[in-house]
């Protein structure tokens, strides 16, 4: 098929359909590289952290999960 040609192709129920995408990939990072992480988003950052705290609920996140993110307690979340 010509990249000028759009594809066709339709799904039927028993079909099993594949993505491009990569698979997820995490950081590794040892104990002192996430506590150092951890407390970057306690210090200056903070602007930048509120912003996740604002937006986040936006895309269906609870507090409970944002705080488990961001190692906050939940009512600071909610404030």
């Amino acid at each position: 098929m010509g990249s000028d040609q759009a594809s066709t192709q339709t799904e039927t129920p028993d079909e099993v359909t594949t993505s491009m995408r990569p698979a997820h990939g995490y950081a590794r990072m040892s104990e002192p590289q996430h506590t150092e992480l951890i407390t970057a988003l306690h210090g200056p950052w903070r602007t930048a952290t509120r912003l996740v705290i604002i937006v986040l609920p936006a895309a269906g996140w609870s507090a409970p999960e944002i705080a488990d993110l961001l190692h906050y307690d939940p009512a600071t979340v909610r404030r």
